[in-house]
């Protein structure tokens, strides 16, 4: 049962309940929705999968690229489609991995299940310039019946999607209304310019939900709210249920798993640990990671630069503007642009 606010919950409990019970009988799944028992939420829980926001959107963007290499344009391909869509996957991720080096959108050959698209992989994707490029260059220059070049859609879909996932994903204060807007303007673009491909339920998420989301935190991005770290911890917990805990039972392993946990998240056990200094702006992070590092060679800001200071800036009226245009409306969006900064 998702997406369904606790009144109507339990609106829907007290329609059901009979002598203190839940009735249930089969294939009564559209009537009962799933309810078992009394609701225990008390309020209304709303999450954000800041990781796989990243990964999804990262998928989104590729399976669009491979549909418009192979001249798909029906979202669910048939078998006759999907062979040409798999042609057109092996040729797109042979020049990523030319071009950056990068293995994505393959089965992981560790062993753990997943793929090699991984939450740095997907970073590196969105968030630097010369990598989202090379994506941007994947697309076929192909103009469409309202005009429009796919290539150039796709560049002004790609560079807002990393805008409002790099605004998602800090820690920062946000504007909320330009977010919004920016959100709406790029799903409509999206769909004006591609009426047959469907938002996914996590894209849905990003550029319907998250300015709310965010407005709802003290206008401060989601990052703190992030399932990264719970992920990180994966591979300890396999350690010490395989190496460091008792196996006489259940309850002895996972008493010994959560000892060792307290014990590393102890404060006094952490003052030990090594502190990691950049380079670039004495930050707590290392260099690789230093979201000020600046990828611009020459002096005057880029697009993107524009698009980032427009999110992050409180105020409504101090929206950055070239020549006359806000940033992300200006006409002469393109990936070469002098107009704005990129050379």
């Amino acid at each position: 049962m998702e997406n369904v606010d606790i009144d109507t919950l339990k609106a829907l409990y007290e329609s059901l309940v009979v002598d203190g019970e839940v009735s249930k009988s089969r294939g009564d799944y559209e009537e009962r929705m799933g309810l078992t028992q009394t609701p225990i939420t008390s309020f209304n829980v709303h999450t954000f999968p800041i990781l796989h926001a990243l990964l999804r959107g990262l998928d989104y963007c590729l399976k669009i690229i491979y549909k418009l290499n192979a001249g798909v344009t029906a979202w669910n391909e048939k078998s006759e489609q999907a062979v040409r869509v798999n042609e057109a996957k092996k040729k797109v991720r042979e020049i990523i991995k030319e071009k950056t080096g990068m293995i994505i959108d393959r089965p992981d050959s560790v062993g753990a299940g997943g793929t090699t698209t991984t939450g740095n992989i997907a970073r590196k994707c969105f968030f630097e310039a010369k990598n989202r490029q090379v994506l941007i260059e994947c697309v076929p220059l192909k103009v469409r019946s309202d005009g429009e070049c796919d290539r150039k859609v796709f560049e002004e879909f790609i560079t807002n999607l990393s805008i409002i996932l790099r605004a998602v994903s800090s820690k920062q204060t946000v504007n909320t209304h330009q977010l919004d807007q920016l959100c709406k303007e790029t799903a409509i673009k999206l769909v004006q310019h591609w009426p047959t491909f469907r938002f996914t339920p996590t894209m849905h998420e990003i550029l319907a939900h998250s300015a709310a989301l965010i407005h709802a935190n003290e206008s401060r991005g989601l990052g703190t709210l992030s399932e990264e770290p719970l992920e990180h911890n994966n591979k300890n917990l396999r350690a010490y249920r395989e190496r460091l805990a008792r196996k006489t039972t259940q309850q002895a392993n996972l008493t010994d798993v959560l000892t060792r946990l307290w014990i590393k998240s102890d404060p006094i056990v952490r003052s030990y640990r090594r502190v990691v200094k950049c380079s670039f702006c004495n930050g707590p992070h290392n260099v690789r990671s230093c979201p000020k590092k600046c990828e611009v060679t020459s002096g005057c800001l880029s697009f993107e630069d524009h698009l980032v200071d427009c999110i992050f800036t409180t105020s409504r009226n101090s929206v950055p503007k070239v020549d006359g245009c806000f940033v992300w409306r200006c006409p002469r969006l393109s990936s070469r642009c002098d107009h704005h900064g990129r050379h």
